[in-house]
């Protein structure tokens, strides 16, 4: 019974030694450096920026890639269009829009290009501005899952 017991315990704490390595490695940036670019409205451009120094301020990894914020601010006018004509390239994987109506516009006419639009963010004063996943050409896994990742950490930063 003995043995069994110190059996079971040895098996528990090399899956714990296991998966503790393969978190540490997960979180590490042995993979290199991506950058992660955000398209942005103006109106919320200072609030995005202010995040996106405070997330760059401490390696933030992904997939084992550390991810660099860079935000691009641009009115919705300018982006849609550039979206729909993306085949590759310098795309940005986040789309954060003035209102849904930009992200119905894009997903009528590139559904692929739509990825995620979940939860949008909520400025101090109250103001929703929709968040879009970017998908498609020139978006990678990668950085779909640094968008989702910046998106988190975006919720709470953003409604300061």
């Amino acid at each position: 019974m003995l043995l069994l017991a110190l059996g079971t315990f040895g098996v528990v704490w090399a899956n714990k030694a296991l998966n503790a390595k393969a978190q540490a490695e997960a979180n590490s940036c042995t993979e290199g450096t991506r950058s992660l670019l955000i398209a942005t409205t103006p109106e919320i451009e200072a609030q995005i920026q202010a995040a996106a120094d405070r997330w760059n301020s401490k390696p933030r990894s992904v997939s084992s890639y550390c991810i660099t914020v860079k935000i691009a601010p641009a009115s919705p006018e300018e982006i849609l269009p550039a979206l729909q004509s993306a085949t590759g390239g310098n795309v940005p994987a986040v789309w954060i829009t003035p209102d849904a109506g930009w992200a119905e516009k894009l997903a009528a006419t590139n559904p692929e290009r739509v990825s995620s639009t979940s939860i949008p963010l909520e400025d101090a004063g109250g103001t929703f501005y929709p968040y879009v996943v970017i998908g498609g050409p020139g978006v990678d896994e990668v950085h779909q899952g640094a968008a989702q990742e910046f998106r988190d950490y975006a919720l709470a930063e953003v409604a300061k």
